[in-house]
């Protein structure tokens, strides 16, 4: 009894294994989720919003933030947006919300500071 439920654990994982190694490589999760994604075309807003996704230190945007920052700058910079909502508290860091991280990269790179709004405490 226990062999069967051995060999069945073992299709199955090997099943799981080509599912995977098949989206990964044939680009079939690509393919699959065209028919989900939805663009509308730009048109100017009220506001853009910035979400958080870590920080490295007080002066330095993770990875994940800065692509997630980067488009919300540039379509504020092309005039589509008044103000930027730049969003994310820090709970592994609380004194260094990723949201004045971002506010910094953003005055950095010209945004003026009263076209911020910068909310400390979310956390996801």
């Amino acid at each position: 009894m226990t062999l069967r439920i051995q060999r069945q654990l073992v299709n199955v994982l090997a099943m799981l294994a080509v599912l995977l190694l098949l989206t990964g490589v044939l680009g079939l999760a690509s393919w699959a989720e065209r028919p989900l994604v939805h663009a509308d075309p730009l048109r100017r807003v009220d506001a853009i919003v910035s979400l958080g996704g870590g920080v490295l230190d007080a002066e330095t945007p993770s990875p994940t933030t800065a692509l997630r920052l980067l488009p919300g700058l540039r379509l504020f910079k092309k005039g589509y947006g008044r103000v930027i909502i730049l969003t994310g508290g820090n709970p592994a860091e609380p004194k260094i919300p990723e949201s004045e991280v971002m506010a910094r990269v953003a005055t950095d790179l010209g945004v003026p500071a009263s076209s911020l709004v910068i909310e400390r405490e979310a956390s996801n």
